[in-house]
């Protein structure tokens, strides 16, 4: 389970400060699915870097399984990010020098010691074939498409088997039916390994399986969701 209570963020610029999120409160229980909506600018990405550790809040509190991330230091912090936490962003952050198995097991080399690199790289193809790219293993990025990279980036996140997954405009840089097949990966995973799932999003399909929507406006959560979200949510 994951929790923020009352959190702000505020940018500091000199005198000037910017006030990007103003108390947000959310839950989201164990294999439910989050869709976060909301304008450009809105405080959307500030939101997931926070409720992943990424960076610190101004003000308030996030907690994993009852835990408050933010009472940890650093190191401590890090290690639940990699061992707890996935990250899937539009961009897809991939390391062009190596290929895609080389980039899905460097989270496992920093999660484990002592493990055999044969178990790690068996992992590695594990779950690249589990995302349909059993036959890309040793291709680069520029070997791949858009799709591609993308699954490339989510085994990534899912080396570890984290509980979480925070997915940040996953399907933003892809077409419509490269994303739908993205998205229904996503899905897929959710179902089959009761995947916690919290994704920013500007598609209204992601409506229809999510069992909470958000939306969040000049860095507040709206009680009202706007027509053209709700129109598709399921009863």
């Amino acid at each position: 389970m994951i929790e923020a209570k009352d959190l702000h963020k505020i940018y500091k610029n000199g005198a000037s400060q910017l006030h990007v999120l103003k108390g947000i409160d959310l839950k989201v229980e164990k294999g439910e699915v989050l869709a976060v909506f909301g304008p450009s600018g809105a405080g959307k990405s500030t939101l997931l870097h926070l409720l992943g550790g990424l960076d610190a809040p101004t003000k308030g509190e996030v907690y994993i399984n009852g835990i408050d991330i933010y009472s940890m230091n650093g190191y401590e912090r890090a290690k639940l990010r990699n061992r707890k936490i996935g990250f899937v962003f539009q961009f897809y952050h991939l390391l062009p020098e190596f290929d895609a198995l080389e980039n899905v097991v460097l989270p496992l080399l920093i999660k484990v010691e002592n493990r055999k690199f044969r178990d790690i790289r068996e992992r590695g193809i594990e779950i690249l074939t589990a995302v349909g790219l059993n036959e890309r293993l040793h291709h680069r990025p520029n070997q791949l498409s858009g799709g591609e990279q993308q699954r490339v980036a989510i085994a990534r996140a899912l080396v570890n088997d984290p509980e979480i997954l925070l997915c940040d405009e996953p399907t933003g840089n892809l077409d419509s039916e490269t994303g739908k097949q993205v998205l229904d990966l996503l899905w897929n995973l959710n179902r089959k390994q009761n995947l916690t799932l919290i994704i920013v999003t500007h598609e209204n399909e992601i409506a229809k399986v999510a069992e909470k929507v958000l939306y969040i406006k000049d860095g507040r959560v709206m009680s009202a969701v706007p027509s053209f979200v709700t129109s598709d949510i399921r009863n």
